[in-house]
């Protein structure tokens, strides 16, 4: 489903997408498996985990622009499941950021996208930097607001701070290396 999503949009938002680099890190974590090598397969985790909330903050942006711009009950539950994906994540780095988006791109509200989409935009922005991507790894929409760059310089950076994984996510991740390789 990941490799999809991702296909999808990164032709929505004009970046190379992050299937490549997904594919790549999990054949160096399964080698790295195999060869009892745990520590440098750990290593891995985050970097793959970080990717893997890029195509689903993509989806969630495209559909807060699509129900802002008018969308209906489609885009309403297309955005909602997206955010619900990485309101976790999201939460950890800002509650008051996850609150906002929550309020905005839930599906059962009666008034979606009431803040409107640039302050959902803003709002996901902000997290950025504690979610370990950035505005190229995003990518931007036509006539969506832009990435106003409260991102880190690279995912890498963001990586080196010591950003957290959610409860689970760590299991699921390591879970996904196993699988997809």
């Amino acid at each position: 489903m990941l490799h999809a999503l991702d296909e999808k949009r990164r032709g929505n938002y004009g970046t190379d997408g992050v299937n490549a680099k997904l594919l790549a890190d999990f054949k160096i974590g399964k080698a790295y498996l195999e060869a009892g090598e745990c520590a440098n397969a750990m290593a891995l985790i985050e970097p793959i985990r970080t990717m893997m909330n890029v195509p689903n903050i993509q989806g969630a942006l495209r559909y807060a622009h699509k129900v802002d711009g008018g969308g209906g009950d489609k885009e309403a539950a297309e955005g909602w499941a997206f955010a619900r994906a990485v309101l976790p994540f999201i939460d950890e780095c800002d509650s008051d950021a996850a609150e906002l988006i929550s309020k905005n791109q839930d599906y059962f509200a009666a008034n979606p996208m009431v803040d409107g989409e640039v302050k959902v935009f803003e709002a996901y922005q902000s997290v950025f930097e504690c979610l370990g991507v950035t505005c190229a790894d995003i990518g931007e929409l036509d006539d969506a607001p832009p990435c106003n760059s409260y991102a880190v310089t690279t995912a890498a950076e963001s990586a080196a701070s010591g950003v957290k994984l959610a409860g689970g996510a760590l299991a699921a991740v390591v879970g996904a290396v196993l699988v997809m390789v």
